[in-house]
């Protein structure tokens, strides 16, 4: 056993509320059988009834304490109100993690909860875990503080010189061990990476580190088995997404990009596995790992991949892509004043007039991966690795936009100057394009402004709240080589 104590909460902790959280969930529902119940046994109506709850108020007791005060016995109180709520229509299982930190057995785990047992026992069946997986279980029938149990829980551990930790979803859950000095985490997904990071610190090499996350999705770095986990969240959407990762990844393999794309993946329903592929391109940069000609280099195989001749006939309308991706935006773009409806109208029809002119020619079509940004591309021994692609129409039309989107990316990141990001530009415009040897130097240079087009109106997308001045700024640099196109 090791020297940490984790003094753990279970509902929404454990477990997660299916909507809401327990006030107008479980809360809700417990209150209506509380009042039935007490209104039943003391033969009491409805006003006399919230006149007991206002009165346990202000004296700041738990109802459970209130009525017992009164001579309700507790445990006939906990079995007529909890007892007749069924968990299932309230929980759903929390992320994976915490359960293999309990079932670890390298930490004394301490389930404390203001529910009380018939509850408790309930929710077994939700997290799959057994009683022989806590050390010890505390329930709401033996304290009428949870605050106050976790202080005195605290202090024991101090004399008896044991570290220890709370984890739960509110304040008090957690306010007894600050209280004493020790660390108090509120679970939750901004939280998760924290909480790793203090279980890490004891050596708990098999338990996963929250690297990431994408639209809700989980993206894990395992420290033992040296792979990358990207799971489903709890949304729809977010388990959308991993369905277009693993569509993405057989279409981008289907047509050529095998070089692109992880080794070895193993593909579940909700889940994709693969080996530990280092850090992402951002990070690599930003940690100065990297050097610009390195980096160069890189941007040209990656080039040389994508425009790789693909034998494939069928005439794909790519353009219709990127016309998408700009209506996505639209909601975000008029609710915000950067830009009337009117206008981006407008701007959308001058888009899509301009893409297909620029597709007018018969060409030989290359592979197209769009959100090609540094943050999804990781540098491994082998080269460049992939991670996020998502469901797309096609991942048939012009590599150039694929590149465009990346250079553009590690400019607005500052990872390129004006001069660096002009050149690669430069560079990227003059290189051979398909099959098709009627391309002009301005026709390439066009195609890839397509990619910078969308990499700027994405960019100031999710930089509107956070930098709006630059986020205005890449709005127009978009609409202005859009008219210009």
């Amino acid at each position: 056993m090791g020297k940490v104590d984790i003094l753990l909460d279970n509902d929404g902790t454990l477990t997660r509320f299916h909507n809401g959280n327990f006030s107008n969930t479980i809360g809700r529902d417990l209150m209506t059988n509380i009042s039935e119940y007490i209104q039943d046994l003391l033969k009491i109506d409805n006003n006399e009834f919230i006149a007991y709850k206002n009165k346990f108020k202000s004296q700041g007791i738990q109802y459970s304490e209130g009525f017992e005060q009164m001579g309700i016995d507790r445990n006939d109180y906990f079995n007529n109100t909890w007892g007749g709520l069924d968990p299932n229509n309230y929980l759903t299982p929390s992320n994976s993690y915490i359960y293999d930190i309990i079932k670890s057995k390298q930490f004394k785990i301490n389930l404390i909860t203001s529910a009380p047992r018939v509850w408790f026992n309930k929710t077994l069946s939700i997290t799959g875990l057994e009683e022989s997986d806590f050390n010890h279980i505390t329930t709401g029938e033996e304290f009428y503080s949870k605050e106050r149990f976790i202080y005195d829980k605290v202090l024991e551990n101090i004399k008896e010189d044991r570290d220890c930790f709370a984890l739960g979803d509110q304040v008090g859950d957690i306010k007894g061990t600050i209280s004493n000095g020790k660390i108090g985490i509120i679970s939750g997904i901004s939280s998760e990476n924290y909480l790793l990071e203090y279980i890490l610190q004891y050596g708990l090499d098999n338990i996963c580190m929250i690297n990431k996350g994408h639209t809700g999705s989980l993206l894990y770095k395992l420290r033992k088995k040296r792979e990358i986990v990207k799971s489903a969240g709890f949304s729809n959407e977010s388990k959308q997404e991993i369905q277009g990762n693993i569509y993405g990844y057989s279409e981008i393999q289907k047509y050529g990009g095998d070089s692109v794309t992880p080794k070895k993946m193993q593909v579940g329903k909700e889940h994709i596995i693969m080996p530990d592929l280092g850090s992402d391109v951002t990070t690599e940069i930003s940690e100065l790992n990297i050097t610009k000609e390195e980096l160069g280099e890189h941007l040209s195989n990656i080039f040389d991949m994508l425009s790789k001749n693909i034998n494939y006939t069928e005439k794909i309308d790519w353009y219709s892509q990127i016309i998408n991706k700009v209506l996505d935006m639209q909601d975000v773009f008029i609710s915000k004043g950067m830009i009337s409806k009117h206008d981006l109208n407008e701007l959308i029809t001058i888009l899509k007039s301009k893409l297909k002119e620029m597709i007018k020619y018969e060409y030989g079509y290359e592979l197209m991966i769009l959100d090609f940004t540094s943050d999804n591309l990781f540098i491994t021994e082998n080269g460049i690795s992939f991670i996020d692609p998502w469901e797309q129409d096609s991942y048939l039309g012009s590599s150039l936009v694929s590149i465009g989107q990346l250079i553009t990316n590690l400019w607005i990141y500052d990872f390129l100057s004006e001069e660096e990001y002009n050149n690669y530009i430069k560079e990227f415009s003059s290189k051979r394009v398909g099959i098709n040897s009627k391309y002009s130097f301005q026709e390439k240079k066009k195609i890839l402004s397509v990619g910078i087009i969308l990499q700027c109106l994405l960019s100031s997308k999710y930089r509107y709240e956070t930098k709006k001045e630059q986020s205005i700024q890449l709005f127009n640099k978009a609409f202005d080589l859009i008219k210009n196109l």
